[in-house]
C-alpha cells in the first residue's frame, strides 16, 4: 500500500542479502489482501481485485521478476448478485497436479479448476470451509472444517459430505 494511491495497489520489493537491503521490483494493480506462496517451485500471489472484490491469482516462473495472471472470474461471475460479500476462505493446491486448485468462499461454496484457473467448476454452492487440505498420504482424501462442521471428500474434492460436530476442530 502507498499513501495517496488506491488501496488495491501493491508494491513488490526484493532482497538479495537476507533482508539487509531491499529494492523495488514492480507494482501489482489491482491487488488487495495479497498473499505470496511457493508451490512446486513457482511463486504465486493470491489476492482480491478490491476489498471483497474478484479473486485473482498471479504466477511467476522466474522467481518474481515477471508474473502471469490466472483468471478466476468463472468461479462465480455473479458473486455479489444478492448483496452477499463472497470472500475467499480456503485454498487447497493438489499435491501432484499443479493445475488443480480447490477454493472455498463465504456464500459461494466450493469450486475447483483442473486447468490452472482458466475455468472453474462449482462443486457445491452452499458448503464452505476456511480450511481445505489434501491428505498427504492419499490425494483422493480431502478435509475441511467450519463452525460446527467438518467436510470430507473421498474422491479428490468432487463430492463432499458434511458432518456436524460439537465444539471446535483443532
Amino acid at each position: 500500500y502507498r499513501g495517496g494511491y488506491p488501496q488495491n495497489l501493491t508494491l513488490i520489493f526484493r532482497s538479495d542479502d537476507d533482508g539487509k537491503t531491499w529494492h523495488y521490483v514492480s507494482e501489482l494493480f489491482p491487488c488487495f489482501w495479497g498473499k505470496m506462496f511457493i508451490h512446486k517451485g513457482e511463486l504465486y500471489m493470491l489476492s482480491c481485485s478490491t476489498e471483497y472484490g474478484d479473486l485473482l491469482i498471479g504466477k511467476s516462473t522466474d522467481g518474481g521478476k515477471t508474473a502471469d495472471s490466472i483468471s478466476v472470474d468463472a468461479i462465480d461471475p455473479d458473486w455479489n448478485k444478492d448483496g452477499l460479500m463472497r470472500t475467499l476462505k480456503g485454498l487447497a493446491l493438489h499435491p501432484s497436479d499443479a493445475k488443480r486448485i480447490h477454493v472455498s468462499q463465504d456464500y459461494g461454496g466450493l469450486s475447483y479448476t483442473d486447468d490452472g484457473g482458466l475455468s472453474w467448476v462449482v462443486v457445491d454452492s452452499i458448503l464452505y470451509s476456511p480450511y481445505l487440505r489434501y491428505n498427504p498420504l492419499d490425494e483422493r482424501y480431502m478435509i475441511g472444517y467450519g463452525t460446527g462442521h467438518v467436510i470430507v471428500s473421498r474422491d479428490g474434492g468432487f463430492q463432499w459430505t458434511k458432518k456436524s460436530i460439537r465444539g471446535n476442530v483443532v
